[in-house]
């Protein structure tokens, strides 16, 4: 069996610290992934970068040492940094892109649902059993065929209601959602869905996602990527090799 050397990995202690940056920052970087394929900052954006399956990013402002940022589940670029996550929510919360709902008591929950389910089927005073237990509920009405867009509206454990009169959706408070509704309309045809139970709350397109699938929620959000703390499936050599590259890497060819 070959073995494959891993150098140590450098010492970037004051790549943690706050700091000044010179006027003119170029950040540099280089992303492995697990099948041993590289990408880096000459050749393509951060955003452009396949998500899934980083083993390191190396990566230095103009000419200083460079940082190798391994082993963790998440890699997220802002700015003039990048870093390794464990808690990719809290970077999420500061977007303003994704809502996070929160469980509360029964009471809490069925009066904020039961007011969703008034608030998108107005003609109907009675509300049946089985919307009272289901997690989506749709209808539809008939509108102006020169309506046009979407409407949202959020339900918070504190009782308050935002909607898209009021503000936009990235500046709607993030934490506490119980329920969400939201319009859209096709061709004098309006679509109305209230929905709850799940953690997060997501546009794709015209659709509001709720779901708990957070990985899967990540590949619409381009300032993150997702990482390979361990190794994993049938490229452990790959991995190995990688990860030696990445802590030898000084960016030579980028700067």
């Amino acid at each position: 069996m070959t073995r494959i050397d891993i150098p140590d990995k450098p010492n970037d202690r004051r790549e943690r610290l706050p700091r000044s940056m010179p006027e003119q920052a170029t950040l540099h970087w280089r992303i492995y992934y697990r099948d041993g394929t590289m990408i880096d900052s000459r050749h393509s954006t951060w955003e452009a970068a396949p998500r899934t399956d980083l083993v390191a990013v190396v990566h230095a402002i103009n000419e200083e040492a460079p940082s190798v940022e391994l082993g963790t589940p998440y890699y997220w670029h802002h700015g003039d940094w990048i870093g390794r996550v464990q808690d990719v929510t809290l970077y999420l919360r500061q977007l303003g892109t994704v809502k996070f709902g929160r469980w509360a008591s029964h009471r809490l929950f069925d009066a904020a649902w039961r007011r969703a389910l008034t608030a998108i089927n107005k003609k109907d005073a009675t509300i049946d059993d089985a919307s009272l237990q289901s997690g989506v509920v749709c209808c539809t009405q008939r509108v102006d065929n020169r309506e046009v867009g979407v409407t949202w509206a959020l339900y918070y454990d504190t009782g308050d209601l935002i909607d898209s009169s009021m503000c936009g959706w990235d500046q709607a408070p993030s934490d506490g959602i119980l329920v969400a509704t939201y319009g859209v309309v096709y061709t004098g045809i309006k679509l109305l869905v209230a929905m709850r139970r799940h953690t997060f709350y997501y546009w794709r397109g015209h659709e509001l996602v709720n779901t708990d699938d957070l990985d899967a929620l990540l590949l619409d959000v381009p300032q993150c990527k997702i990482g390979c703390p361990s190794f994993t499936g049938n490229s452990y050599r790959h991995q190995a090799e990688a990860i030696a590259a990445a802590c030898r890497d000084q960016l030579e060819d980028l700067r």
